[in-house]
């Protein structure tokens, strides 16, 4: 019975057990196995739809970037055929499919260059790219854009804040690390954006006139990057800096050159920079010493090449200068010419140019060089040609508006002022000249040039203690300009120190002949006859002739050195020489009423030679500047020169006057005065009639 209720096990060998979850292969008829049906649920659910998904995905971020590299590429390339309207509307297609730092950077720049610069300011600022920790590129852009409305507080705020000095490396982008790195890779590191924000920051200073923060602002950006010529220009155009400074910032250079490897470009550029200041050392003679004191010879030509620096505008532009400063106007202007003809109105090139038209009085070229730059109306330098033409062309009025309308074109445009100033000068309306003259010294800190003219007119108004102070301030500025040491003799001789007069003038002549071994510049002759009336004064009249005449080989045609030579032969008893150069003076200029008396009392020693006037030998001249009569002079800098007027003679030459003719007459009858050489035709410093630089 209880077998009924037993379930027997079952006696199956291996071989007849199935295993649940395993097909074992069949064979079809033909004999071959065939595989087991596949799970499909398993397999279709959980693998194939995932695969699926993901290679999906994969194509989709592929075509994104594929869409987004070319529109980038479409974006640059508009960019680069100046098609902004084309460029700005890609840019804002890339926007919309790609959030990234880069595209809004390219955004905003296409912003920037279609001069949108409140839009340029807001798309960086929504995307929240506006701080200098996160995003340096955006953050200077917003800066520059707020420079460009002229919304200067709030720039120089950000550009004020903290963090300083941010590492682009160290910015988040909302981009892919590939991306990035090749971001980085392509705008560079941390050097390449300081140096641009701290010349920003310096260009704002400028703008609000705080020109002392500024100059320090532009010294740190360009040891921030000795490549910035952004920088170095701005100092020296700009005249922020003396020469002394100048040399510093070299100096600096050549400290931070000594302590690195050599680096060729580096030392390259700091010859270029060092041959720009160079502004008063002796003139080459030919192209290929120019390239020598620039370009390093001890490198061998597949490893420093030479550079044919002389045809670099800059170079050769820094030469004009120099032959300007040392008085060979018609050398600078062939130089200048050949610029112009290589670089057409190039802004650096022109003010020089004009200054030497203006000296040579080519008074069509000027016509015609104002007529084609006036087609810019923006542009300084053509007003200033105007006024210059207008000025040779004497007419006065006509030249002060035009001076005026450069200067508020472009209130840093240096010759401007200074022929404004010289407007005035001509024409001894002291009180306009100097109110022009103090404006230019106080835009131009780092300019002598306003600072000689200021002690010129107070010369001519016979304030010499106050001529002392500005020419002194000017001395300190660039000691070793002659014209300053020059007037320094002026002023020293109308005060009768006489033995103090000549040591200027004998320095102001050495620094000449560093520059011209040969004195053969008519500006100078005015120099050489001053010393030659220094020594009359002190009682060498061998000296004095020897200087007068050395001045009658330069400027044979001036009336009052030809004056002066017969004066100092009849005080050495020379009487029939001495009327010689008298009856020479009289022959270029028949009113000079002191040369008619000379004439006529060396004609009566004559005739009486056993009479001898004791009178006469203690007579002597006044040392006043060269009358207006030989119209303006320009100066180097600046372009044109002052002229001062003739003072009165002296009581012992109207004494003597007295004793031989019965009456006295003035310096200005007698045709007597002591030059100033920038009066005379000379240049002074710089090329002020530059953009750095009218003089």
């Amino acid at each position: 019975m209880s077998c009924k209720f037993e379930t027997p096990e079952p006696s199956t060998s291996t071989k007849d057990k199935k295993k649940p979850r395993k097909i074992k292969p069949s064979k079809n008829e033909s004999g071959s196995k065939r595989s087991a049906p596949k799970q499909k649920m398993n397999k279709t659910v959980k693998v194939p739809g995932t695969q699926k998904s993901k290679t999906q995905l994969s194509a989709t971020k592929m075509l994104r970037r594929k869409k987004v590299k070319h529109l980038e590429k479409l974006v640059k390339y508009y960019i680069n055929r100046l098609s902004f309207d084309s460029a700005l509307f890609w840019a804002q297609r890339l926007l919309s499919i790609d959030k990234s730092a880069e595209s809004i950077y390219l955004l905003g720049r296409c912003l920037f260059l279609k001069k949108q610069y409140r839009r340029a300011i807001n798309v960086i600022r929504e995307a929240g790219l506006d701080k200098k920790e996160i995003n340096p590129l955006c953050f200077y852009l917003v800066c520059k854009c707020l420079y460009m409305v002229g919304d200067y507080p709030e720039a120089l705020d950000l550009l004020s804040g903290e963090p300083q000095n941010v590492h682009l490396t160290d910015a988040p982008f909302s981009c892919t690390s590939r991306r990035k790195s090749k971001w980085m890779k392509k705008y560079g590191q941390k050097k390449n954006i300081e140096p641009s924000l701290t010349v920003l920051k310096a260009q704002i200073h400028e703008k609000m006139e705080n020109r002392i923060v500024a100059a320090e602002n532009y010294k740190k950006a360009l040891e921030q990057d000795i490549f910035c010529y952004e920088a170095f220009s701005a100092l020296v155009s700009h005249h922020m800096i003396s020469s002394q400074e100048e040399k510093a910032i070299i100096k600096k250079m050549d400290e931070q050159l000594a302590n690195k490897p050599i680096n060729h470009e580096k030392a390259l550029v700091r010859e270029i920079y060092q041959n720009i200041i160079d502004k008063y050392r002796a003139p080459s003679n030919n192209r290929k010493e120019i390239d020598a004191k620039i370009c390093p010879t001890s490198h061998s030509s597949k490893a420093y090449p030479s550079t044919n620096l002389c045809k670099h505008p800059y170079v050769a532009i820094a030469e004009a200068e120099r032959l300007y400063n040392a008085c060979y106007f018609a050398d600078c202007l062939s130089v200048t010419e050949e610029i112009l003809e290589n670089s057409p109105m190039h802004p650096t090139c022109l003010p020089i140019h004009i200054a030497c038209l203006f000296q040579l009085r080519l008074c069509n070229k000027l016509f015609q060089l104002g007529e084609a730059l006036i087609k810019e109306p923006k542009n300084s330098n053509a007003w200033y040609a105007v006024g210059c033409y207008y000025l040779v062309s004497g007419k006065v009025e006509l030249s002060r508006k035009y001076f005026a309308k450069a200067t508020s074109v472009d209130k840093m445009n240096a010759p401007a002022w200074i022929a404004y100033g010289h407007s005035f000068g001509f024409f001894t309306e002291h009180d306009q000249a100097m109110a022009a003259y103090f404006k230019s010294a106080q835009l131009l800190i780092g300019c002598h040039l306003p600072l000689l003219y200021l002690g010129m007119e107070c010369t001519e108004t016979n304030n010499f203690k106050l001529a002392g102070n500005y020419l002194g301030q000017a001395c300190q500025i660039v000691p070793n300009d002659p014209f300053v040491i020059h007037e320094m003799g002026i002023v020293a001789y109308q005060s009768k120190e006489y033995a103090q007069a000549e040591k200027h003038f004998d320095l102001a002549l050495a620094l000449v002949h560093e520059r011209n071994p040969v004195i053969v510049a008519e500006t100078w002759g005015v120099l050489l006859n001053n010393l030659g009336h220094t020594h009359r004064k002190l009682k060498n009249y061998d000296r004095a002739l020897e200087y007068h005449l050395k001045a009658v080989k330069i400027k044979p045609t001036c009336p009052k050195i030809r004056t002066a030579v017969g004066f100092v032969e009849a005080l050495l008893g020379r009487y029939e020489d001495a009327a010689k150069s008298f009856h020479r003076a009289l022959s270029i200029q028949s009113d000079n009423s002191f040369a008619t008396s000379m004439l006529n009392i060396c004609l009566e020693r004559l005739s009486h030679e056993d009479h001898i006037y004791h009178e006469f030998k203690n007579d002597d001249f006044v040392f006043i500047r060269p009358s207006t009569s030989h119209g303006p002079a320009e100066s180097s800098k600046s372009g044109l020169f002052w002229s001062g007027s003739p003072g009165d003679l002296s009581e012992d030459e109207s004494l003597i006057y007295q004793l031989e003719e019965g009456s006295s007459g003035s310096d200005s009858e007698n045709g007597f005065n002591i030059g100033s050489a920038s009066e005379e035709g000379s240049g002074c410093s710089d090329v002020e009639m530059q953009d750095e630089n009218v003089s």
